[in-house]
């Protein structure tokens, strides 16, 4: 009869410590943000059939993803008519976003929409719509 006890005992044990590890992980799941939460600054857009290469100053077009509420605020600041709006992507306003992990590389989709994949080294964010394919590379800095 102890030994029943002591296995039940035992049992319950492990059962509580399984429940308080779970509680732990996904608290920190939930507080963990993805490196592309933040505000990012539009530097360059190349690609495209014609091969544009354009160059863009901080501050011209600034994405900020929430990670908290996967919304996608975008603040374009360009004046003029030309290539460089043109290419500077969305308009300003707000947006949601996910991102899905699709092996070995992220894709990144703003309201539903594939907008390619998104690679993050250190204070620059790069997302390729397919730059083989006559797509454009967007390459942002922190």
């Amino acid at each position: 009869m102890k030994l029943h006890k002591l296995i039940v005992f035992i049992f319950s044990c492990f059962t509580l410590v399984n429940c308080c590890n779970d509680e732990d992980n996904s608290t920190q799941e939930t507080t963990q943000n993805h490196a592309i939460h933040g505000s990012w600054n539009l530097t360059n857009v190349s690609g495209g059939f014609v091969g544009i290469d354009i160059d863009y100053t901080l501050g011209e077009v600034i994405y900020t993803f929430n990670d908290t509420n996967q919304q996608l605020h975008i603040e374009n600041n360009i004046l003029t008519t030309g290539p460089e709006d043109i290419y500077a992507g969305l308009d300003s306003g707000t947006y949601t976003y996910k991102i899905e992990n699709n092996g070995e590389t992220e894709m990144l989709y703003i309201n539903q929409t594939l907008k390619g994949t998104i690679l993050i080294f250190e204070n620059t964010l790069s997302i390729d719509e397919d730059i083989s394919a006559d797509g454009f590379l967007y390459t942002f800095n922190r």
